[in-house]
């Protein structure tokens, strides 16, 4: 290789700010509340006054002085029922154990309903037999 050097082009990783942003306005727009009903919620539950412009400056990137307090993260994730926010302040190794988790339970799921499904089969092919039985 020659004494030339390479650039390369890097994208650089978005911040957690700039993720957890994009997380709440995510979860704001695909909830059925609307920015006001959210802000009243959040004044009720948190003690102190939210409005609806407080909870536009924690989702705009412009708005870089405004930060989403830790307080408000698990009630804005009860209220819009969406956990992002909470599963972006978890470290990858967490989030890895979150996710296994999850897959563990829903492989559970879906071993029971098959076994459920399986016994309802089996009674069914039993009652089948003793009826051929009786009638022979």
């Amino acid at each position: 290789m020659s004494g030339e050097q390479t650039s390369r082009s890097v994208t650089p990783e978005p911040t957690l700010d700039a993720v957890l942003r994009t997380t709440l306005k995510r979860a704001i727009n695909f909830s059925r509340y609307s920015r006001e009903q959210i802000a009243d919620e959040l004044t009720v539950r948190l003690h102190r006054k939210i409005s609806p412009a407080t909870v536009d400056a924690w989702t705009a990137g412009t708005k870089e002085a405004w930060h989403l307090p830790a307080d408000a993260v698990p009630v804005l994730c009860e209220i819009l029922q969406d956990d992002g926010l909470q599963r972006q302040l978890l470290s990858p190794k967490l989030r890895d154990d979150l996710k296994l988790g999850e897959s563990i339970s829903r492989s559970e799921s879906l071993l029971e309903k098959g076994l459920t499904q399986l016994r309802r089969l089996k009674t069914a092919d039993s009652r089948h037999l003793i009826s051929k039985d009786q009638k022979a």
